[in-house]
């Protein structure tokens, strides 16, 4: 009798595999394209099919490995990164990329029980410099980093 040992995994796994699937409904009419000339569809495609082979890599591991049970959920921790995602929507105009990324993180970092308010300021910091050399400096989008107040 096939038993499983890993309920966490399990569900991980499937979870994965059901939002892949629906990534892949979702883009079906895109153009593909080929690697030479991607269409609109190659990159989310290829990610689907990577975060769906992962799944089922993970779910089959759940027969194996693991002695987890599935947590009951936390209300109080999804309020927090929820808040947080809220938060830095509110924010991304008006104070620019570095503070609203930085308020997102911070917030979202109080969801762990061990979270401890100078690691996470640090942590954060460190996020918001990464997020504003990526999306704005290498990427090039039209966002300001600070409040333009500030500028």
């Amino acid at each position: 009798m096939i038993r499983v040992r890993s309920q966490q995994d399990l569900v991980g796994g499937l979870a994965l595999v059901g939002l892949a699937a629906l990534v892949l409904l979702l883009i079906q009419d895109l153009p593909m394209g080929r690697a030479t000339r991607m269409g609109p569809a190659y990159v989310p495609t290829l990610l689907a099919y990577g975060m769906g082979g992962l799944g089922v890599i993970l779910a089959l591991r759940s027969f194996f490995m693991g002695d987890d049970q599935i947590e009951a959920w936390s209300f109080k921790r999804l309020a927090i990164v929820l808040g947080a995602l809220i938060v830095f929507g509110l924010t991304l105009r008006p104070l620019g990329l570095g503070i609203a990324a930085f308020l997102l993180t911070f917030i979202s970092a109080f969801a762990a029980e061990d979270a401890k308010w100078k690691e996470s300021a640090l942590f954060s910091l460190g996020l918001c410099v990464f997020a504003v050399v990526v999306f704005i400096q290498g990427l090039g989008m039209p966002l300001s980093i600070l409040p333009r107040v500030l500028l």
